[in-house]
C-alpha cells in the first residue's frame, strides 16, 4: 500500500471592504507558547517574508532562533528572526511560521503577511458591487486561472442557442 498524506482539513475566511479601501487588514491572533495576542494584520502581497512588531516581541518574548536580513525600500538591516503560530479570521490556522522583527508598528499594525504565508493556500481579491473582497483558504485547493475561464466564457458566447427557432426540421 503506498504512502498516504493525511488529509488536511481546508480552512478558509472571506473579508469585505468598502471598494475605496486600499489596504488588506484582518485581526490576527499571534501564538507564542501559551501566550496569545490579538492584533491588526495587513496582507502584503509585494513582501516575501511575514513580519511582527517590536512591541509584539516585547509582549511576548519569544525565543529569537537566528537573524535574517530584511531588504525595504529604504534599506537593508539584519533583524531577529522568531518560529510563531497563527490564528486567521474564521479560525485559520498557521503554524511555525519564521518572522522577523520590524518597526511595522510605527504604521499601526503589528503583523505583515507576507507571500510565505499567501503562498501556503489559495488568495484572490475582486472589487465587484462597490464592495472590495479578500478571501483565503489552506491548504490549497485549485488553481485559479482567469485567463481559462475568460476564454471558457467567450467560446460559450459564441455557441448559437438552439430551441427558439435557430434548428431547422429536417425532411426525407
Amino acid at each position: 500500500m503506498k504512502n498516504q498524506t493525511p488529509h488536511l482539513p481546508v480552512r478558509a475566511f472571506v473579508a469585505e471592504r468598502d471598494s475605496t479601501c486600499r489596504e488588506l487588514k484582518t485581526k490576527a491572533t499571534i501564538i507564542c507558547g501559551t501566550a496569545k495576542k490579538e492584533v491588526v494584520a495587513q496582507w502584503d502581497t509585494g513582501a516575501s517574508g511575514s513580519c511582527i512588531s517590536q512591541k509584539v516581541i516585547q509582549e511576548l518574548k519569544p525565543v529569537r532562533t537566528g537573524l535574517r536580513t530584511v531588504l525595504t525600500p529604504t534599506g537593508s538591516d539584519i533583524r531577529g528572526m522568531y518560529l510563531l503560530d497563527f490564528i486567521l479570521p474564521n479560525d485559520v490556522y498557521v503554524s511555525d511560521v519564521a518572522v522577523v522583527d520590524t518597526e511595522i508598528g510605527d504604521q499601526g499594525i503589528d503583523l505583515l503577511i507576507g507571500m510565505d504565508i499567501i503562498s501556503m493556500g489559495d488568495f484572490a481579491v475582486s472589487n465587484n458591487e462597490g464592495k472590495l473582497v479578500f478571501t483565503f483558504r489552506v491548504p490549497s485547493i485549485k488553481t485559479t486561472d482567469y485567463v481559462a475561464e475568460a476564454k471558457a466564457a467567450d467560446i460559450k458566447a459564441r455557441i448559437p442557442q438552439h430551441g427558439k427557432g435557430n434548428t431547422r426540421k429536417r425532411h426525407k
